[in-house]
């Protein structure tokens, strides 16, 4: 297997496959696009995954802590997927490095998987172990 085909693997394992009807809370961002590309957009530049992003979530609910919920469209027949991820996240200034956690006994991409920067109205992530980037979110709730 490819390393990025391991790496995209590990990453979905790392969302699971929870889905939610609950309101997210706390700071949240809508994704608006990847590497320039308005939603929907493919997560990977490898074509023979045929993964792309639907919508995107992130909600920094505590000064630590946060959830992701993507719903991610995950073969050519258009089969969509929900995947609900915590992690917790770092911050200095207007960097923020996310991490998510890695289940028991599984082989993981070491964290931080996500850095960006975070402001009032956005956050861009910049470096990406998991996605291709930037990853352009814009300030959803609460609203200034």
């Amino acid at each position: 297997m490819s390393t990025l085909k391991t790496l995209l693997l590990t990453s979905l394992l790392l969302m699971g496959c929870k889905s939610s009807v609950a309101p997210v809370r706390g700071d949240v961002y809508v994704l608006e696009s990847i590497s320039g590309i308005p939603l929907p957009a493919p997560w990977t530049p490898n074509s023979e995954l045929n993964l792309r992003i639907i919508a995107d979530t992130i909600a920094f609910t505590t000064e630590t802590t946060g959830e992701r919920r993507t719903l991610l469209e995950v073969s050519a027949a258009g089969e969509t997927r929900l995947a609900r991820a915590t992690f917790t996240y770092t911050s200095n200034g207007d960097r923020v490095a996310i991490s998510y956690p890695c289940p028991p006994n599984a082989s993981c991409i070491a964290p931080p998987h996500l850095i960006g920067t975070l402001t009032s109205a956005s956050f861009v992530v910049t470096t990406s172990k998991i996605s291709r980037q930037p990853l352009v979110f814009r300030r959803l709730f609460p609203p200034d």
